[in-house]
């Protein structure tokens, strides 16, 4: 008799490759080679597969093993296969639970998820959904800012950014903002290029809904910005004003490793040491 357990594998591993087979046959038709069988996919070319699918056996499946095809997607080597699981984790969003969020923070921790595209997939597609008005949620997942994995950390401030436009009013809470401004007081403390991009673009939007928030924030740590990252949470104020406060910002160590990837004294590549993105 199969068990229980193996009879899941078993739909699991069956559909994953069904939906692999999928991106590889339209991916195809529009010129992939075996060596490279998804390169030629964009975005909507990933979602008229994942529609497809879903009307034909997607559907068939019960929440959970829905759920397990799409861990099993994330944690594919394929950009696509990845974001195909983001596009399954939105449709499922009622059901998402701590336990999925704990596998997807595996996923980072262990090097399965890297760079910034990924990361922000994530964000959009998944966390969004799972934190949107619940204090417990956002707590853990702003709790992320004190990783040691960068890309957690930028997710920490990038989940945020859909529904900071809200402030403390509903669908968020009570203390949502001063959550945030927490978080962005942790990571703006790390120089790495993407957790400052991303730190930057949450306090960006925190400026068009409560600017002193984020002129305060700006004063208490301008000396730990990036260029890019101040560029980036100035960006929605008034010309003379980010003219002032880029002045304003001194050079930082993050300073010359940027001055001297562009005077090409070092590799783009080496400037971060992180992880070539999938």
């Amino acid at each position: 008799m199969i068990s229980k357990t193996n009879q899941t594998e078993s739909i699991v591993s069956r559909t994953v490759s069904k939906v692999q087979k999928d991106l590889q046959a339209l991916a195809k038709e529009n010129g992939a080679t075996s060596k490279a069988p998804y390169e030629k996919l964009s975005c909507p070319d990933i979602k008229s597969v994942l529609k497809d699918a879903w009307g034909n056996y997607l559907n068939d499946l019960s929440i959970e093993d829905s759920k397990n095809v799409s861990h099993s997607l994330l944690s594919c080597d394929s950009w696509a296969e990845m974001y195909i699981a983001t596009q399954m984790f939105e449709k499922l969003q009622k059901h998402l639970v701590k336990d999925d969020i704990k596998k997807i923070e595996g996923l980072f921790l262990e090097g399965n998820l890297t760079g910034h595209r990924i990361t922000d997939f994530v964000c959009s597609y998944v966390l969004r959904y799972w934190v949107t008005g619940n204090a417990e949620n956002t707590k853990y997942i702003c709790e992320w800012k004190n990783s040691s994995c960068l890309w957690l950390q930028r997710a920490s401030c990038v989940a945020f950014v859909n529904l900071v436009k809200h402030g403390d009013k509903a669908p968020n809470f009570k203390g949502f903002m001063k959550m945030l401004n927490d978080t962005c007081e942790k990571t703006i403390k790390n120089l790495e290029r993407f957790v400052q991009l991303g730190t930057g673009w949450l306090l960006r939007i925190i400026g068009t809904v409560d600017k002193k928030q984020l002129t305060d924030f700006l004063e208490r740590n301008m000396s730990h910005f990036s260029r890019e990252g101040l560029s980036y949470a100035v960006e929605k104020l008034k010309p003379e004003e980010r003219k002032f406060y880029m002045a304003e910002r001194k050079k930082t160590p993050v300073d010359k490793l940027e001055e001297e990837v562009e005077e090409g004294a070092i590799p783009q590549g080496e400037k971060h040491k992180k992880k070539k993105e999938k």
